[in-house]
């Protein structure tokens, strides 16, 4: 099976208890038509050698407890080296980007406008102009200036809110068109009905998923066997967690 790596980190490292040999435990986001990607684990540290970007054959994931893993990279189809696409660091430690900074330094400038305004709001109200003078197109001004960001926060939560309750619901519709390749495809069927590569081959031996009109009417015929199922809380215990298998 082929994924495409979306992003690739350290989950744990350390020692085996037994055999005293080091280890790291690593995490692989997998491109699968979502914001969120999807999760495999792997201890084949060559994993952290690939940016974005690259394709691997990974053979056959491991179910286990809801949560996919794979022993090794079996193959690379395609390439992206990771030090193009690696954060700055300092000491082993992350660097903000330029652009992480503009970004935090616009949240933090908009907390403060907020904060401002909410205290400020009650009396803002209170001194309200009765009469049509510069002082009343002030207040309006800055009457909206105040309702302007309220509700951007406001709106902000609501958003967040809406966020995390969409990593419960189904990625994948009906009427999905199948990904933008057969890994893409095998990656959802994983996802959303836990079928393995092999299933899902013993499923539809008679579509090709290197055609993309072919893909979506495969996966229409999945959807139909299977039916719609929820996918796996991705913030369960992993049964892969090196506590587990070492400890």
């Amino acid at each position: 099976m082929q994924i495409t790596i979306k992003s690739t980190r350290i989950i744990k490292e350390g020692t085996q208890a037994k055999s005293g040999q080091p280890y790291k435990w690593c995490s692989v986001i997998a491109e699968d038509g979502t914001e969120k990607g999807t999760e495999y684990t792997t201890f084949d540290t060559g994993i952290l050698k690939l940016g974005p970007g690259s394709i691997i054959e990974i053979g056959e994931p491991v179910i286990k407890g809801g949560k996919l893993s794979f022993k090794s990279i079996e193959s690379i189809v395609k390439e992206v080296s990771a030090t193009s696409a690696e954060a700055p660091t300092n000491n082993g430690k992350s660097v903000m980007t330029p652009e992480q900074w503009e970004r935090k330094d616009r949240l933090e400038q908009l907390s403060r406008e907020r904060n401002a305004c909410f205290m400020g709001l009650p009396a803002l109200i209170a001194a309200e102009p009765k009469d049509k003078s510069l002082a009343r197109e002030v207040w309006e001004t800055a009457m909206r200036f105040a309702k302007e960001r309220l509700t951007i926060q406001t709106n902000a939560n609501s958003q967040k809110k809406d966020a995390d309750s969409a990593t419960l619901v189904p990625a994948y519709p009906d009427d999905w068109d199948g990904g933008a390749n057969a890994g893409e495809f095998y990656t959802a069927c994983l996802r959303k009905f836990r079928l393995s590569k092999s299933s899902v081959d013993k499923e539809i031996p008679e579509y090709d998923l290197s055609n993309p009109n072919q893909r979506k009417s495969a996966w229409q015929t999945i959807v139909g066997i299977y039916g719609q199922k929820p996918e796996t809380d991705t913030k369960a215990e992993d049964p892969n967690d090196p506590d587990h298998l070492f400890g």
